[in-house]
């Protein structure tokens, strides 16, 4: 569409007009503006060429920030002909005024020549002197209005919140109070209504309607949905505010099976956003979890960058995969003899293309925590396939490569027979693969474990149990289950430095019970000569650590690439 230019007289005219107006177009869905009155540019004190190209940069330059999400939202509508009338209050301060002045605007749909325009009429409400009567007024109209009304509660509903949330933030601003938000939620309301039936449940939630309304003396209440409440109030003796609200619905409800929880976000000087002000209080709520000991979480930032880093890991799981950003590091396992490598332990690296090398400990508790950990096993075993495939055909000396499974890898179906076929179908030897599973798994598994165990030693796969003495059980787990070597915990290595001498007793005692049951042993995190020697001195069969290589990316030649 092409914009409507005006002949110069009827230009003219319009800008002598003795009102704040301005005619906009909206050109392949952009606003432009056609042309402003003298008089706005008065009322702005800002010359005409820059009043023009600042509305054609952003129609909300100007605005006060906590009012722009009610004018986008109006202005959206209005440009759509959803709704033909367009009637708003707000704050606008140009560079040249000294102060935000409230401004009320008023427009029509005019069509010119064949052309729909938007009238725009502004008046300075600031003479007044009731600034905030004006937003009050304002705001109680559509308070009342029941497209922004819960029909339950009759409170102001979410899509108030999002409007004129940040309104009621200017609010408490202006008043000199520091503002905050608090999310209100019932734990357990599907119990309640189970038991109860649902009317009994609308009338529990009436009632706490009512509850936060009588309590919150400053600020508002608003029902967001469900069985979600949201609080913007002051900050001073919100705390007790809130002990107070447990309490007494503790006597409205008479029922253990619910509890209220709160989220508490202290708004900050720069929050513009009302839906990201709810989230971080909603955050902190949700970290209560089912732990009915607490009914009250305050946000921790540190606690979101956790969520943050978690969904991006998350997110890129699948791809991280797909285009290699996982790989697989090896740490030399040496012959406690000789100090040779007699075999490597397979560790899974993320290399981000954006983060760079990302340690272990940010992404293998989040994939654990989403039971992810069978689909990163199974990569990482064929990345070490793929490897010692990749070795042996260039004649190169193999060592055997350990990796690590996890309980949830042993609940999937024919795991042993694809761990078998996966390496004969490489053309390996068993004898190349050392399956590791860590203490603290073997109590989580019954029987079905141990007959996998032995299934894989069978094959001719060795077992390994890693972290042996960080559980209550290791010398049970020896008689229940047949490994062929255990890797000593690295704390017991790692406090053989202390005054305490009981590590110095217990290594050589358990390598002593290992060697009489048949099974090899091996000490992990060893770091300094002393720590070696000691265990050479015990027995070790092998060390692993730190003093001899960390874990290093090993190409198609057996070389650590750097």
């Amino acid at each position: 569409m092409k914009k409507l230019e005006f002949s110069e007289q009827r230009r003219k005219d319009y800008e002598a007009l003795p009102t704040g107006m301005a005619i906009y177009q909206v050109i392949d869905g952009k606003i432009k503006t056609l042309l402003v009155t003298d008089k706005l540019c008065e009322m702005l004190k800002i010359s005409r060429e820059d009043l023009v190209a600042n509305l054609d940069k952003s129609m909300f330059g100007f605005v006060h920030p906590d009012d722009v999400g009610r004018m986008a939202y109006f202005g959206k509508k209005f440009a759509a002909h959803s709704d033909e009338k367009y009637d708003v209050f707000y704050r606008w301060k140009t560079p040249n005024m000294d102060d935000f002045h409230i401004f009320h605007s008023v427009a029509n749909h005019v069509v010119i020549d064949g052309v729909t325009l938007g009238f725009f009429f502004y008046t300075d409400a600031e003479e007044s002197g009731k600034n905030n009567q004006i937003l009050d007024t304002h705001y109680q109209k559509y308070a009342n209005d029941q497209m922004y009304q819960d029909r339950l509660t009759h409170l102001p509903n979410r899509r108030f919140l999002e409007i004129f949330g940040m309104e009621e933030v200017s609010k408490l601003r202006l008043a000199k109070q520091h503002p905050v938000c608090v999310t209100v939620n019932i734990a357990g309301m599907s119990v309640y209504n189970n038991l109860y039936g649902l009317k009994k449940g609308d009338r529990l939630l009436q009632g706490l309607g009512e509850l936060l309304v009588k309590e919150i003396t400053e600020g508002h209440v608003y029902h967001n949905q469900d069985d979600h409440f949201l609080i913007l109030t002051a900050a001073a003796g919100v705390e007790q505010k809130i002990a107070d609200i447990h309490q007494e619905f503790s006597d409205l409800a008479q029922n253990e099976a619910v509890d209220l929880q709160f989220g508490l976000y202290d708004i900050q000087d720069d929050d513009q956003n009302i839906m990201t002000i709810a989230h971080r209080a909603n955050s902190a709520m949700k970290e209560i979890g089912h732990d009915r000991r607490l009914h009250l979480k305050k946000y921790d930032p540190a606690v979101e960058e956790e969520d943050l880093e978690e969904s991006y890991f998350l997110n890129n799981f699948s791809r991280a995969m797909d285009e290699k950003w996982l790989t697989a590091y090896f740490q030399p396992i040496c012959s406690a003899k000789t100090q040779q490598p007699a075999a490597y332990e397979a560790l899974a690296r993320w290399r981000d293309p954006n983060r760079g090398l990302v340690s272990p400990a940010s992404f293998i508790p989040v994939i654990e925590k989403h039971h992810l950990t069978y689909y990163l096993d199974m990569y990482m075993l064929w990345e070490v396939i793929s490897k010692l495939r990749t070795w042996k055909e260039r004649g190169l000396d193999l060592k055997p490569v350990s990796v690590n499974l996890a309980h949830e890898d042993f609940e999937m179906p024919h795991l042993v027979e694809k761990i078998n076929n996966l390496v004969a179908g490489a053309g390996l030897d068993r004898s190349l693969i050392k399956i590791e599973i860590t203490e603290r798994d073997l109590s989580k598994n019954t029987g079905r474990l141990q007959q996998q165990i032995d299934q894989l030693r069978a094959y001719g796969f060795e077992v390994w149990m890693d972290d042996f003495g960080s559980g209550y059980s290791s010398l049970n787990a020896l008689n229940d289950y047949h490994f062929d070597l255990i890797k000593i915990d690295m704390l017991f290595v790692r406090h053989l430095d202390d005054k305490s001498p009981l590590n110095r007793i217990l290594i050589p005692e358990i390598v002593k019970v290992a060697h009489c049951l048949g099974i090899k042993t091996l000490a992990e995190g060893v770091e300094t000569p002393e720590q070696r020697d000691f265990l050479q001195r015990a027995g070790c069969d092998y060390l692993q650590g730190f003093l001899f290589s960390k874990p290093v990316e090993l190409d198609d030649n057996l070389q650590a690439v750097l």
